[in-house]
């Protein structure tokens, strides 16, 4: 992992230092500096804006504002998807990504249409959430989330209202995927096989997939705990047109960018927070791992080599579920690196 973390940062550098003109490999690890040259269709005073660090010690997170964040996610973003982001620029002061004829602006953490980057409390921020690579362990939280998370969920039972997210923009990710509507999604879908199983995928999805898979047989080969989990699969899930529980965000198998390994046996673990919390379990949150049910952690890592993030890591907690985040997986790469040590967009 770590190889790969210094291949994600050094492509980092490159397109921050050449912005949407170069995508080859570049030398050396860094933030946005005054040697970016000049953007497409930015000003004089776009480019003095563009935040300098110094490089040679970790990112104080106290100097973290929202423009370079935007400098940082849009960046991840452009690579993450470059058969489907086309520019990112600066423009009229915001950073700002365009697909086909589109510019989204990045605006306090969300990318709203151009045309419509006022409003922003309307929506939730896109997710570039404290994801860790490698083993998972069941955070100690402190006594603030604790608290919040009590008053969140309080008589949250069945039958009870839940709370609701704000939801996310949902141009962005249509613009992305090409998908605005179920009969849309429905036809942009393409069938393949995983791990012996038939599922509908959104294309971008095909080959990380199949390199996934070809990993997890490899693994499976001489480690039983992996081939037993396989045989133990009575269900691949991708394409579900719905939204996220608990939020008015669309949820990634809506774009079918997310795939679900239903097992034929839970094995005795919670698979979801929503169980563990309706069994009556207070502080769901801080379930213990030998309670949950759980996925070996070559297979883990299989997904995560080829940018898919894992549920089980989430704090509402789905270990069935794996979603097709490369953008996520390059700020978690650049997190384990000596320069972003420390750093947290949100």
């Amino acid at each position: 992992m770590p190889q790969r973390a210094n291949l994600a940062v050094a492509a980092f550098l490159t397109f921050i230092a050449a912005l949407a003109m170069i995508r080859t490999a570049a030398h050396g690890v860094g933030y946005p500096s005054e040697t970016v040259p000049a953007l497409a269709n930015s000003n004089k005073e776009d480019e003095k804006s563009i935040p300098t660090f110094d490089h040679s010690r970790p990112m104080d997170p106290t100097e973290i504002d929202s423009r370079t964040v935007g400098a940082l996610a849009t960046g991840w973003l452009y690579e993450a998807y470059a058969g489907r982001i086309s520019e990112r620029a600066v423009r009229n002061g915001e950073w700002s990504l365009r697909i086909g004829e589109q510019w989204f602006v990045w605006s306090d953490g969300r990318l709203l249409p151009e045309e419509e980057r006022v409003g922003t409390e309307e929506y939730s921020s896109i997710r570039f959430y404290d994801y860790r690579l490698g083993e998972h362990e069941v955070p100690d939280y402190d006594e603030e989330f604790v608290e919040m998370m009590r008053m969140r969920y309080a008589g949250d039972g069945p039958g009870d209202d839940v709370w609701i997210e704000r939801g996310r923009h949902q141009a962005f990710y249509e613009a992305l995927y090409d998908v605005t509507s179920l009969q849309e999604a429905d036809r942009a879908m393409e069938r393949t096989t995983f791990l012996g199983y038939g599922t509908r995928v959104h294309p971008m999805l095909i080959e990380p997939l199949r390199r996934v898979e070809a990993d997890i047989y490899e693994a499976a080969s001489d480690d039983e705990s992996v081939a037993a989990f396989v045989r133990n699969i009575r269900q691949v899930s991708g394409f579900f047109w719905r939204d996220i529980f608990g939020s008015a965000s669309r949820s990634f198998h809506s774009y079918g960018a997310a795939v679900d390994l239903l097992p034929r046996n839970w094995r005795g673990g919670f698979g979801y927070w929503r169980w563990a919390q309706q069994s009556g379990i207070v502080e769901w949150w801080s379930l213990p791992l030998r309670l949950r049910f759980t996925v070996p952690q070559p297979i883990v890592d299989a997904f995560e080599r080829h940018d898919f993030v894992w549920g089980g890591k989430w704090v509402g907690f789905d270990p069935i579920h794996f979603e097709y985040r490369p953008e996520v997986i390059r700020y978690a790469e650049y997190r384990e690196s000596a320069e972003g040590s420390g750093l947290r967009l949100y």
